[in-house]
């Protein structure tokens, strides 16, 4: 099964950027991956990629907010409907994705 992750969950080899291009860049590629990833990994899943957040998951409004990256588009949507909340890339990827089987998005801060 083919998992996407939220950009502020930990994954092994990998840098966690919440993003946050200076974040990004100040601190190093992960040592381990978070306990819920290693534990879908370890089931067989497989990470494809890190998805787009709010800066650092906070509630951020798209265009309007979003600091570094612009927010992720709703491929589902009318016009209308946007991806608002820190787990709108989580959902989006799943959305317009066929072949991502899972993404992994939370309700909480950074």
């Amino acid at each position: 099964m083919r998992l996407g992750l939220k950009d502020i969950i930990d994954l092994k080899g990998m840098k966690t950027g919440g993003s946050s291009r200076a974040y990004t860049s100040f601190y190093p590629a992960k040592e381990a991956s978070a306990e819920t990833v290693q534990k879908l990994v370890d089931l067989g899943f497989v990470v494809v990629g890190k998805l787009k957040t709010t800066q650092f998951a906070d509630s951020e409004w798209p265009t309007a907010d979003w600091i570094d990256y612009h927010a992720p588009f709703n491929p589902r949507g009318d016009g209308y409907l946007t991806t608002s909340g820190s787990s709108a890339g989580s959902a989006v990827a799943v959305a317009a994705y066929d072949w991502l089987d899972f993404s992994l998005g939370t309700d909480s801060g950074f």
